[in-house]
């Protein structure tokens, strides 16, 4: 009797399993039947391809915003030329007149005070941008423009700073009190598409619109002609511009 209960105990135990089987079975069976009948199912690519879109490349910085929604999109690569050569850096090359709707960034730019002088000397920003002047000398230091906006922002001591969000567009020199000999600028422009360029007149603007624009320059003591260029899409397009009096 007692082996006749474990034979029992051990056919219930199969009839369990395969039962269990059939659910699972039949489960799969629905599953295929709500997909072939157009229901939502997970699919891989789609979060493969978020994470993608995402990554950033390393030692590239991304496009402007405007230069992704856009979609084609070029670089303009070129230099400026002038005689002294030293004349050649620190140059504001940017196109001009492309508008639209463009996001200043949400961190504040830094300009410090440092040496007796302003670092960097010239400074190109988007408009709506929030500017940090640090002071890294153990002497007080004060800010004021009388350009535009015509800010003063008072006077303070090392390591210690002030802020100023430039809501119109223009170049601004920037001064101190204390310091006569002390100067540099802010030029505040309209659109994202722009560059400062090297100690060699070289400059990059990447993400630019494919089109045709008019490229402009300023220079604290040199003027150079607008130039028309054209951006394909994907191509870089080569440009020198020559600085004059």
């Amino acid at each position: 009797m007692r082996r006749r209960a474990r034979v029992g105990r051990g056919l219930g135990a199969d009839v369990r399993r395969a039962a269990a089987l059939w659910v699972v079975l039949l489960g799969v069976a629905g599953a295929d039947t709500a997909v072939a009948a157009g229901a939502p199912a997970l699919r891989l690519s789609d979060s493969s391809s978020a994470g993608a879109e995402g990554k950033k490349v390393p030692g590239k910085s991304p496009a402007p915003d405007s230069s992704r929604k856009g979609g084609a999109t070029g670089v303009i690569l070129g230099r400026v030329a002038a005689k002294p050569a030293r004349y050649q850096a620190n140059t504001v090359v940017y196109l001009d007149g492309l508008n639209g709707a463009f996001a200043p960034p949400s961190k504040p730019v830094q300009v410090d005070q440092k040496g007796m002088q302003f670092e960097p000397r010239v400074l190109a920003v988007l408009k709506g941008t929030t500017v940090e002047f640090l002071n890294s000398d153990p002497a007080e230091h004060n800010v004021y423009t009388p350009d535009a906006e015509k800010y003063d922002l008072g006077k303070w001591g090392q390591g210690d700073r002030r802020t100023h969000t430039f809501h119109k567009a223009g170049a601004y020199t920037q001064l101190c009190k204390f310091h006569p000999a002390m100067i540099g600028h802010i030029v505040v422009l309209d659109n994202p598409h722009f560059a400062v360029t090297a100690a060699d007149g070289s400059f990059q603007i990447a993400g630019v619109p494919a089109g045709e624009h008019t490229v402009t320059v300023w220079h604290e003591r040199l003027k150079a002609q607008p130039l028309k260029v054209t951006i394909q899409a994907g191509q870089t397009a080569e440009v020198e511009i020559p600085l004059s009096r």
